[in-house]
């Protein structure tokens, strides 16, 4: 896997937010000219995978489906590359934390997550899966996206209240290429 401080195409990683089952997830910064530039999420498939189609295949899939999602609640993927080898999806970064991570703190603080936050989580969540169902692709016709993966971990809550999906990994679409 890479390491902090690398860069893969036009993506310096600078701190590793999360581990999972394809991959890691990096914040990682993409320089802009004259001193500009932005803060994106990396997911970059694990170096064994990469060198397996059906995984490499599996990421282009995400991507090809996740470039149709334009929603407040769903984090946007913005790019797609391949680095010697290294195979990664640049996404929204999303500055908060994951639903997951939130109910642990709070069981750890012995605490209760407020109805009205759990409220709001929900209803926010909900608007974003209805999007992704009800999405059309550039014809018209029905994309049919089905998340499959709707957990803790692949929710955010960003630091002024936005809730964002995140992870169309192992969705299911109409037209999937693979």
């Amino acid at each position: 896997m890479p390491e902090i401080g690398d860069t893969l195409g036009r993506y310096t990683l600078l701190k590793r937010l999360a581990v999972g089952g394809m991959g890691e997830v990096y914040v990682a910064a993409k320089p802009g000219p004259v001193g500009f530039g932005t803060f994106v999420a990396l997911k970059v498939l694990r170096e064994e995978l990469a060198s397996d189609r059906q995984f490499v295949e599996m990421l282009v899939d995400e991507a090809n489906i996740s470039m149709f999602l334009n929603h407040q609640n769903v984090v946007s993927v913005l790019d797609l590359g391949e680095d010697d080898g290294a195979y990664y999806i640049a996404m929204e970064f999303v500055q908060g934390v994951t639903v997951e991570r939130l109910l642990e703190a709070t069981i750890q603080a012995e605490e209760k997550l407020p109805i009205p936050l759990s409220l709001h989580i929900c209803i926010e969540l909900c608007r974003a899966l209805k999007y992704a169902h009800t999405r059309l692709n550039h014809e018209g016709k029905p994309l049919n996206i089905i998340h499959r993966d709707v957990t803790p971990a692949n929710i955010l809550l960003s630091v002024q209240g936005e809730v964002k999906l995140t992870d169309f990994g192992i969705a299911r679409a109409q037209g999937r290429i693979h």
